[in-house]
């Protein structure tokens, strides 16, 4: 089954992770099918490609991070070094190239470099790793841990700080501007640090059951959180203050999704619904009827006009963002899991169990066919 979806920064490619063992990779401007990377022993949990989009990144729970050239699907490196899963991984650039960073299972953080045969051990945490972000300015590491810990790294790969910020996992972990971080945990609550020095600056009403997301909106004037408990809550960033709790769901809130203003905000429901709100204040605008099972992820068109959803019922469905009204129903042959509009809005990807599927956009017809 294919995981995740993610385009290139140029949309000219699309790659997809599966449980597998491979790597989709298609070249979305080219009437072409998808290609088969194949190299991993293990599920493949994270993809990135580089900003300039010649090569992607892959990093696998065969305990190796891979590095292959995007015309072609050549595998270029093979990189091993960690003792178990590699979960997250973070490309940056930096002076010389690019620097890869990979965190795991084992409880280590590991550099590597496009070129170089060997890595480099950044830190040893001794607990599993979960999550990993670039830090303020696009330089350094926030990395979390399945206790509930984020770990601070500098670029020069020491450890600047380290502080117990949930009790539990960390499942919601988003930098925004002015180097704020804002994370959400298993323990209910979600809470905003300012990233340089590692300090808590406040945090919100816990949610009534674990967080599953939070992320900075409305230009990073507001934190939206999603969980457990049905709900969605708004905050002010700035002050910790619950600005509104969002009702309407009837069931877990799977994920969300933020409109090109920032400010349009779409969540998907367990519930089989689709729900849009407004920013800041978190005013409902409309509620999308139509699945028959659980909702498992939404995307807004870069024009803001279009919602896409998925769901277990397998389908995919197109919505009118701004009355609501269902543009296009497509059958899968099983449950689909993921769904995204490519940067320049042209293209439309779903992840399903049997692969990917791509879709020029607007009118829905079906690439490499």
């Amino acid at each position: 089954a294919v995981r995740r979806l993610s385009f290139s920064e140029n949309g000219r490619w699309l790659a997809g992770t599966s449980e597998d063992h491979l790597v989709w990779l298609w070249p979305v401007k080219v009437d072409h099918p998808p290609t088969a990377l194949r190299g991993h022993r293990a599920t493949v949990n994270e993809v990135r490609f580089a900003p300039d989009a010649i090569h992607l990144f892959t990093s696998s729970a065969d305990g190796t991070v891979r590095s292959w050239r995007s015309s072609d699907g050549r595998l270029l490196q093979t990189w091993r070094g960690h003792r178990g899963a590699v979960l997250g991984l973070v490309v940056q650039n930096v002076p010389g190239g690019l620097r890869l960073f990979s965190v795991g299972t084992d409880g280590t953080v590991r550099s590597w470099r496009p070129g170089r045969a060997e890595g480099r051990l950044v830190v040893e945490l001794g607990t599993p790793l979960l999550l990993a972000q670039p830090g303020p300015g696009g330089s350094g590491l926030v990395v979390s841990d399945f206790a509930g810990r984020l770990h601070f790294v500098d670029p020069d790969g020491q450890v600047s700080a380290t502080i117990p910020a949930h009790q539990g996992s960390i499942y919601g972990l988003d930098l925004g501007r002015g180097s704020r971080l804002v994370t959400g945990g298993r323990d209910k609550a979600v809470r905003l640090w300012h990233a340089p020095t590692a300090a808590r600056q406040s945090q919100a009403r816990p949610h009534g059951d674990r967080v599953t997301d939070a992320t900075f909106a409305d230009h990073g004037r507001v934190v939206v959180s999603t969980g457990v408990d049905h709900t969605l809550r708004i905050w002010q960033a700035d002050r910790g203050r619950v600005l509104r709790v969002l009702r309407g769901h009837r069931d877990e809130v799977n994920g969300l999704a933020l409109g090109p203003d920032d400010r349009t905000v779409v969540s998907a429901g367990a519930d089989h619904t689709v729900r849009l709100w407004q920013l800041p204040g978190g005013a409902p605008l409309r509620t999308l009827v139509g699945h028959r099972e659980a909702v498992t992820d939404v995307a807004i068109a870069p024009d803001g006009r279009t919602v896409a959803s998925v769901s277990n019922d397998k389908t995919l469905r197109l919505w009118s963002a701004a009355n609501g009204e269902a543009r296009h129903r497509v059958e899968h042959p099983d449950q689909v899991s993921s769904v995204a509009f490519s940067p320049d809005g042209r293209w439309l990807a779903t992840a399903c169990v049997d692969g990917i599927r791509l879709w020029r956009w607007p009118g829905l017809r079906p690439a490499g066919r």
